[in-house]
């Protein structure tokens, strides 16, 4: 995933965070080396409970629409975008933990902590459209949606499938890669 982020070098700090259905992830990489991980509360179920009772739709219904659209006017700006800032300042109170973590703090060469170079977007909820510029705006950074797929070859109708589901599939495709002794 790293390859995907524009002018990557080796010796960065990325920040990984994966927005699952419950549970916000946010890790750090310090070249390639995991230093940092923390977690809150947030994911989205929540967008997919306001679907529900914006709309007066069981939870099923709201996570099927929720994946495959088709709400009614309105969505974006009652649902989605209220969402999708709350999902801004959790990334960014996360982000505020790692930086006020004493024992992570990487010093640069000038005797500053090291700010981190770059985010990557996992997890279902960074299909959201747009999502990823809205976060790279709030932080400054360059910020990507994972897709563990780019170097893998596979039929234009499967990865047609799987373009949406990418970012949530982050974790499944790390675990296939592991080395079992």
């Amino acid at each position: 995933i790293k390859h995907q982020l524009p002018h990557y070098k080796e010796d960065q700090l990325i920040a990984i965070c994966d927005v699952g259905a419950s549970m916000t992830t946010l890790m750090i990489l310090d070249s390639g080396h995991h230093i940092y991980d923390t977690e809150q509360s947030f994911g989205g179920k929540q967008l997919t409970e306001a679907i529900q009772h914006h709309y007066q739709m069981n939870f099923d219904e709201a996570g099927y629409a929720k994946r495959h659209g088709g709400l009614l006017d309105g969505y974006s700006k009652e649902i989605l975008v209220p969402f999708s800032n709350g999902l801004v300042r959790e990334l960014e109170r996360l982000i505020d933990r790692y930086y006020s973590s004493a024992d992570v703090k990487k010093i640069d060469g000038t005797g500053d902590i090291q700010k981190i170079d770059g985010i990557v977007l996992a997890g279902g909820c960074s299909s959201i459209d747009g999502i990823a510029d809205l976060v790279s705006a709030a932080f400054k950074l360059p910020t990507i949606v994972a897709n563990p797929f780019t170097d893998m070859k596979m039929s234009r109708h499967i990865e047609e499938g799987l373009h949406n589901d990418a970012p949530a599939l982050v974790i499944a495709c790390g675990l296939a890669l592991r080395k079992f002794d």
